[in-house]
């Protein structure tokens, strides 16, 4: 009744290994209070096999709750575990939303956990580095914040933030940069959800009317858009968990959920394809260039879409990203725009004579005609020249060669003139891929498991493209082989 053990164990080529006693730690269990003396660890693993849990003791016994607790650390090697710890925080809090943790691609490791000053319940968090634990932040603050939830979005360098509150039933999101100090504005993601998840990829996954939803971040925006039923069952689906996979193959989110009205529950999962996240995105034609941009001579804007506000300069527009791991794929999109009418000249940092000149290039343009000819250039490995007419958006996609960053872990993309008096671009996008595609079956994709058994139900889905055309496909999966 005062002591809790905390045992480790991982999944191996030939099973999962014996549980391995990281610590026993002191506690007060009361057998009245539901969830004193909880202990439930979360567990993330980063560089060189090392793995970080964050976990909390509760260590009062009175009534009522909430109680006392202390917030723990932990990091050890999976291959040879043996515990470090550290005090993260003591809170005066509920026991049981538990404290978790990220791990980011430099071995940074992230904790987020709940706490009640004396009004309001807050979101915390810390991160631990090389010089060590960070100084203790306040991510939230209001009267019905719990259940934080972290991770760390290798696609955008970004640590995301995900809870319940400041509200009942509201649930909201925060990020920053991993190099930056101050947090983003707190943005909603729903009003009527509980036991969120956020991803890598920017999807949060949530419980919602009894249902597990998912939703995808646009910019800082949760918009309703993006609303999907992952579970949609007749009995009540609880507790997500989600990550999101990347590969050459295609993007994946995958959630798994606890399904069913009473017990034992079944533990379902589900496999959504999801578009590509971006690694590096610049979105050209700003006030402010973007940070990857070494070389531009103004911007211009045609209209609000993002791919009708552009960078130029009068021969070469460059760019340069890093960051770049040799284990990995990346391949480059770029998006060109122009229109031939003389756009309103917002945030033009020519000269006169440049901007006089520009407006005799577009005059003499006829509708459709071949206005500029680009060449993306990928550090010197890879050139693509395009054709780009007024009024068309045009899309270049390629491969990012090896050679280009396996030497420093950089690439410079040039945008050159070849035609028309300027060099332009509308978007870059950097996808980045896992090499080794993840094992894909065909026809299943939403699996139920009880009694260890795996209970796959017949199930007919949407039919692509709708409406038909020459071809359609249609996947179904069936409960027996055959």
């Amino acid at each position: 009744l005062n002591e809790a053990e905390i045992y480790f164990s991982r999944y191996t080529a030939g099973g999962w290994t014996a549980p391995f006693l990281l610590g026993i730690f002191p506690i007060e269990y009361t057998p009245d209070i539901p969830g004193s003396g909880s202990i439930s660890p979360s567990l993330a693993v980063g560089k060189s096999d090392t793995a970080f849990i964050s976990w909390k003791t509760a260590m009062s016994d009175y009534l009522p709750i909430p109680h006392y607790a202390v917030v723990w650390a932990g990091w050890f090697n999976i291959a040879a575990p043996s515990l470090n710890l550290a005090t993260l925080d003591s809170v005066t809090t509920l026991p049981y939303p538990c404290p978790c943790v990220a791990v980011d691609t430099s071995g940074v490791s992230h904790f987020a956990w709940d706490d009640k000053p004396p009004r309001y319940y807050s979101i915390s968090y810390r991160k631990r580095d090389k010089s060590g634990f960070s100084i203790e932040e306040e991510i939230s603050q209001g009267p019905e914040n719990s259940s934080p939830y972290l991770d760390f979005s290798r696609w955008q360098n970004r640590i995301d933030a995900i809870w319940e509150g400041p509200f009942l039933g509201m649930v909201s999101y925060r990020s920053k940069l991993d190099t930056a100090t101050i947090w983003d504005s707190i943005a909603v993601v729903d009003t009527s959800a509980i036991w969120p998840v956020i991803t890598a990829g920017g999807y949060a996954v949530f419980t919602k009317d009894s249902e597990i939803y998912k939703k995808r971040k646009i910019g800082n925006l949760w918009p309703d858009t993006t609303l999907q039923n992952i579970s949609n069952t007749p009995t009540t689906s609880n507790f997500p968990q989600a990550c999101f996979s990347q590969t050459v193959s295609g993007s994946n989110l995958f959630t798994v959920w606890t399904e069913g009205n009473s017990a034992p529950y079944e533990i379902r999962f589900a496999k959504l394809s999801v578009p590509p996240v971006a690694k590096f995105y610049v979105d050209a034609g700003q006030i402010e260039k973007s940070p990857y941009c070494i070389q531009r001579e103004g911007y211009k804007i045609f209209g609000p879409e993002a791919y009708k506000t552009i960078d130029y300069h009068p021969e070469k527009l460059i760019y340069l990203f890093g960051g770049f791991e040799k284990n990995k794929k990346y391949e480059v999109e770029v998006v060109y725009y122009y229109e031939k009418e003389t756009p309103v000249p917002l945030g033009w940092v020519a000269q006169a004579s440049s901007l006089c000149r520009q407006a005799r290039c577009l005059s003499h343009q006829d509708e459709g005609q071949v206005c500029f000819v680009m060449e993306m250039d990928i550090d010197g490995t890879l050139k693509a020249r395009t054709k780009i007419k007024s009024d068309e958006r045009v899309v270049v996609k390629k491969p990012i060669p090896n050679s280009a960053y396996n030497k420093d872990g950089e690439v410079y993309l040039y945008i050159n003139r070849i035609k028309g008096d300027y060099a332009l671009v509308a978007e870059i996008y950097i996808y980045e891929f896992d090499k080794k595609p993840e094992t894909e079956g065909k026809g299943a994709t939403q699996l139920a498991v009880q009694s260890s058994k795996f209970i796959v139900h017949s199930k007919l889905y949407q039919s692509y493209p709708n409406p038909f055309r020459q071809a359609t496909e249609i996947k179904y999966q069936i409960a027996e082989c055959g």
